[in-house]
Formats: C-alpha cells, sequence, structure tokens
C-alpha cells in the first residue's frame, strides 16, 4: 500500500442485460467517489448486441482508464462473472458492486480507512442502504436490520450485528480473494457469506464498516425477479448441506435463516411441482393449527407476489420496503445531512458527478 493514495482497491461489476440508465447511475457512482485510487472491472456476461453497444457507449462517454471491461462470449451466470472480473482484477484490496446500484461518494474511502486502521484484517463487511426511486426528485431511504441502535452521529454499531457473522456487502483482501471462487450454480451473494463464515481464522480478523455507503437499489423489474421460489428453496438446501457443521459460525447463520424465514422452514410443504398439491399439502398435513396457517399464509402471499409481478414488474417485498420507508423518513434526513457534510469537506465543485448525485437523490 502507498501511504499516500492509500490502498488500490478494484470494483468487480458484472452485467446481464442490464438497462442503460442502471448501469449508468452505477458508474457515475463510482466516478463520484472521493477516494481515487481505484478500479473498476465491469464484466459483461453475454448480453444481447443492443446492450453491448449501450455499455461500449458508457465506456465512450466516461473515456475513464480505470473504467475496463471484459466481455465474456456468452451468459456463464453471476458467479462466474465475478470469478473472471477478480481474475482481470489488480487492486490490493477486491470490492463488489451490482450493477444496478450505487454507491454514495464516502464508500471507498471509509474501506480504505477500514483497512488501513485495522492491518490485521483480510476482510470489511458493511450493511445496504435500500434506495427507491419512485418518481424523478422523489428518494427514499431506509436503514437494513444491521443498525438498530442508529445514532445520529453514526450510521451502526457493530453490536447492531452481533446475531450475523458477516453482512452481505463483502470487501476482501488480495490474500482471500485468491482463496475462494463463487459458486456459479447458485445465489453467490448468499453461498460467498457461508463461504467466508466457514473459515475461522478468516473470522478473528473481519472488520465491520459501520459508515456504509452501498444503496441497494430496490426498484421494480420483471428480470430482478427470475428467481422462482422453488429455486430458492432448492438452493438454500444446498447451503444447509455444503456449510452445515463446519464451524459455529456458519451454524450460526444457517440457525438464523431458517428460524426468521418461513419459505426455508416450511420448504418441505412447497416441494410438489404445481400450486394445487402444495394447497393439498397444506391442507393435509399432520401440522399444528398454528403452523398450518403459517403454510396457508404463505401460499397467499406466493399468489399475490405472482400477481404483483405480473401486472407491476414488482413483487410484495418492494412493496412492504416502500410502506416501511415512507413511514419512517429519518434515513432520508441521515443520509442527506451525511453527503452534504462529505460535500462541503471536499469541496461542492470538487467533483462534479458526486454533486449531480446529489442533486438527483435529493433536489
Amino acid at each position: 500500500m502507498d501511504r499516500e493514495t492509500g490502498y488500490s482497491i478494484s470494483i468487480i461489476v458484472t452485467s446481464y442485460n442490464t438497462g442503460y440508465p442502471l448501469l449508468e447511475d452505477c458508474l457515475k457512482s463510482v466516478l463520484a467517489q472521493s477516494y481515487a485510487n481505484w478500479e473498476l472491472i465491469l464484466v459483461d456476461d453475454g448480453s444481447s448486441e443492443d446492450n453491448k453497444i449501450a455499455l461500449f457507449k458508457l465506456r465512450d462517454t466516461f473515456d475513464n482508464p480505470r473504467i475496463k471491461i471484459l466481455e465474456l462470449p456468452c451468459n456463464v451466470g453471476k458467479g462466474a462473472a465475478l470469478n473472471e472480473g477478480m481474475d482481470l482484477s489488480q487492486g490490493e484490496i477486491i470490492t463488489f458492486l451490482d450493477a444496478d446500484d450505487m454507491l454514495l461518494p464516502w464508500h471507498l474511502e471509509e474501506i480504505n480507512r477500514a483497512f488501513t486502521d485495522n492491518p490485521e484484517s483480510t476482510l470489511v463487511h458493511t450493511y445496504n442502504i435500500l434506495y427507491i426511486n419512485i418518481l424523478p426528485k422523489t428518494s427514499i431511504f431506509a436503514f437494513t436490520t444491521y443498525d438498530t441502535a442508529l445514532k445520529q452521529d453514526a450510521f451502526a454499531s457493530p453490536r447492531d450485528i452481533e446475531a450475523q457473522a458477516i453482512c452481505p456487502r463483502l470487501s476482501l483482501r488480495r490474500t482471500v480473494a485468491d482463496m475462494i471462487r463463487y459458486d456459479s450454480s447458485i445465489n453467490c451473494d448468499r453461498e460467498m457469506i457461508l463461504q467466508l463464515a466457514s473459515i475461522d481464522e478468516l473470522l478473528s480478523k473481519k472488520c465491520f464498516l459501520s459508515r456504509t455507503g452501498y444503496l441497494y437499489r430496490n426498484h421494480r423489474s420483471k428480470d430482478r425477479l427470475r428467481y422462482k421460489l422453488k429455486t430458492i428453496i432448492a438452493e438454500r438446501n444446498i447451503y444447509f448441506q455444503r456449510y452445515s457443521g463446519r464451524n459455529p459460525a456458519a451454524d450460526g447463520i444457517i440457525a438464523e435463516w431458517k428460524k426468521n424465514n418461513p419459505l426455508v422452514k416450511y420448504s418441505h410443504i412447497f416441494s410438489s411441482t404445481s400450486f394445487c398439491q402444495t394447497l393439498l399439502n397444506v391442507l393435509t398435513s399432520r401440522q399444528k393449527p398454528k403452523e398450518r396457517f403459517q403454510c396457508i399464509w404463505l401460499l397467499l402471499i406466493i399468489t399475490a407476489t405472482e400477481i404483483s409481478t405480473f401486472l407491476c414488474g414488482a413483487d410484495l417485498h418492494y412493496f412492504s420496503n416502500l410502506a416501511r420507508m415512507l413511514t419512517g423518513r429519518k434515513c432520508n434526513q441521515v443520509v442527506k445531512r451525511h453527503y452534504s457534510e462529505h460535500l462541503n469537506k471536499n469541496g461542492n465543485r470538487g467533483n462534479r458527478y458526486a454533486v449531480e448525485l446529489f442533486e438527483r437523490l435529493f433536489e
């Protein structure tokens, strides 16, 4: 690490037919970073020709040598695409960004500070800030469950995540990235958390980033909901079989998922191939009345989800997040205040992308 420039950070982004506006926002948010020592590896995972043309148009528009595009000849899946991006990257630190998400301008600076202040740490983990942009000039934010003790002067506290071994947004030292590989056959984010949690020597050297700048965009998109219910359940079962009994941390994460996720708890009910057969299984199951009612409630949610997805391009999770965010606007005030302070600290005209993003989010 150069003491003057800090750690070199590689940002891995994979794109498969990502909409032009979403990808443009994603790249602009990286260019808005106050931290300059980064490279962005954008892996195109076999997108259509129209999307590829848009992708290279974006690259030419920004004309930044730190943005590198790796074009895969066919769609290999997000996990395999991420592996390709890591192989190409040169940074001392590797972090990940979904093509439809964004970073607030201080995010990379905070990652570098976390690794600098904790030289023994092999990974830094943090949480999401949910973001919904329902209308132009109308942005709504909500902190995730990792910040239950939120205070005005900080986003979160390490004690908020005692029940979780690792939060979903990861940054890894090169030595760690060389040890692990994404599994392209299942949801790679959850699998990666369990993979890292099963390595004892990594858990003792992890660092929690309290001042996150990761915006998880919750938007309406049928493509975003491509994972079907049975696929999700099948993936969870793979996680459990692969990582159960590895160590207490991995077992703890699995136990939390089983306890708090009803789809996992009642996965045996949804093993049939048809909705009608699943309903019959619920009605004829030898469960307690309370559990039987919960299964029927789940079936109603699944039905409503399929209908809302077809009509609105969004599932019930989107609408529940929207309702929660509309009723609690405290996060908007906190994020806006931190953003304003960041702009004042770095000069309001120092980075036009940072100013444009602020105007887009708050004005």
